[in-house]
């Protein structure tokens, strides 16, 4: 007996009856199935929802002066680890949805002391913190219904399909849940664009900015969007939210590709784990902030590579015993092999290659366009726990390194005092990066001379070649 129920599998084995009453079964049962998997799902989310962005580096945060703090304090605003239970791991990518968030479920029109309450709780760091506050006077709602692209084309001098489309899927972008930050810079980019008649001189931001009021003026007075609408994306050009170089998705992209290249036994390393005030102070020569500098002017391919300058160096300097330099002939071949076993040679000769592969790292393609400073190898160094928080620490601590008044022979003259009586530079890792980073601290002061930054022939121990 063949059986009529072929969704059934080997129904053939059964007989009618029993198929029947197997598929009334399935059938009762299929809804309470779905509901305990949704359930369960949405626990499994819930469980592991927490912030993308805890700061486990930064020490002070430059979010948090005095007064900062003090307001914090008076309005008693305190969110803690629940803020995120609203939150999934795709919205936290969009820095709007934590200003939603404030406002729609925690009942707080004190937007940036709430924001400001992440940080203090170390479940934001300085950079995501900084991201969230450029939208914190944005509008996180725009809506454009019932577009008509009749009432567009008759508005004279623009590519029609290109507005409608670029206003269709700007209007989506809350159901497909993108961020607006880059639905309005990619509305932006495609209505600037849709003039037909063009200039062929590029125009500055501020001509294409006035461009897109026009449109969007247009687009009002052709009733095509509201009058809020028309506010709200005047709003968000205000805040040149089209302009910024980076936002949180970008962030956590590079910050999650760097996290999975840093060397387990570093990572485990109690010396190098911790926060330092040192990359999220301000720096006192160059006047920024090395752990934001780091991750707004380089990829993650850049930070690596920097990362590992100073690797490399560190361990040369804790497995080298000896230098020895071949003496060659104009036939290439080895005439003398001289052997040096000091301590101190060996040091310079490796701090010499250090600047050198430096020198090659200006030349490298990865970093063409990009102006490397010294604070921004040692940020790097430390985002890939090479370097232990308590010799930046230090670092901060010798204020003669950072006194302008003082020469750079001056300087050399103190950093001799301060280690080379002491031996630090001789004995091996932790303690010896606090001599090295002393050293870049040095060179920092003087990078801004750009026939000596561009020769590197020199060292502070004298002119080398």
């Amino acid at each position: 007996m063949t059986c009529d129920y072929h969704h059934l599998p080997n129904c053939k084995n059964y007989t009618k009856q029993e198929n029947y009453f197997r598929l009334v079964y399935i059938s009762l049962m299929k809804p309470y199935l779905i509901l305990l998997f949704l359930f369960t799902s949405f626990h499994a989310q819930s469980a592991t929802k927490q912030s993308m962005f805890k700061n486990t580096r930064e020490g002070i945060s430059r979010h948090l002066g005095l007064w900062n703090k003090f307001w914090l304090d008076k309005k008693n605003i305190k969110l803690g680890e629940d803020f995120f239970t609203t939150l999934s791991s795709q919205e936290q990518l969009c820095e709007e949805n934590y200003i939603k968030n404030i406002v729609h479920h925690h009942n707080s029109d004190e937007i940036k002391y709430s924001i400001l309450s992440l940080r203090k709780n170390n479940l934001l760091d300085d950079i995501a913190t900084a991201l969230i506050f450029d939208f914190k006077k944005v509008p996180f709602e725009i809506n454009i219904d019932d577009l008509d692209i009749e009432k567009i084309k008759q508005i004279k001098n623009l590519n029609h399909t290109q507005v409608y489309q670029a206003l269709k899927q700007f209007s989506t972008y809350q159901k497909k849940k993108q961020c607006i930050g880059e639905s309005f810079t990619q509305l932006y980019s495609s209505l600037t664009n849709s003039i037909l008649k063009k200039s062929k001189r590029n125009k500055s931001i501020k001509q294409t900015d006035k461009i897109f009021k026009r449109i969007i003026k247009k687009l009002y007075k052709k009733n095509v969007i509201t009058k809020k609408t028309r506010k709200n994306l005047s709003k968000l050009l205000k805040n040149k939210i089209h302009q910024r170089k980076n936002n949180l998705k970008n962030y956590f992209q590079v910050k999650s590709f760097i996290e999975k290249n840093i060397k387990k036994e570093n990572l485990e390393d109690e010396i190098k784990s911790g926060t330092s005030d040192f990359i999220s102070k301000k720096d006192k020569i160059n006047k920024v902030y090395p752990r934001s500098r780091l991750y707004e002017k380089y990829n993650q391919f850049q930070i690596i590579y920097m990362a590992q300058i100073l690797d490399r160096f560190l361990k040369r300097l804790e497995m080298t015993a000896m230098l020895g330099i071949n003496l060659i002939d104009e036939n290439q071949e080895t005439f003398e092999t001289i052997y040096i076993e000091s301590p101190m040679e060996i040091y310079r000769f490796l701090l010499k290659y250090m600047r050198h592969e430096m020198r090659t790292l200006k030349e490298n393609h990865l970093f063409s366009n990009a102006q490397v400073i010294y604070t921004d190898l040692i940020a790097a160094s430390f985002e890939l726990y090479q370097i232990p928080p308590s010799s930046l620490e230090e670092l901060l601590k010798v204020e003669e390194l950072w006194n302008p008044q003082k020469s750079k022979h001056d300087k050399i003259i103190m950093w001799g005092k301060l280690f080379t009586q002491t031996g630090i530079i001789f004995v091996p890792p932790p303690y010896n990066y606090l001599a090295t980073l002393s050293i870049w601290v040095i060179e920092s002061f003087f990078q801004g001379n750009k026939e000596e930054e561009a020769s590197f022939n020199h060292s502070i121990f004298g002119e080398v070649q």
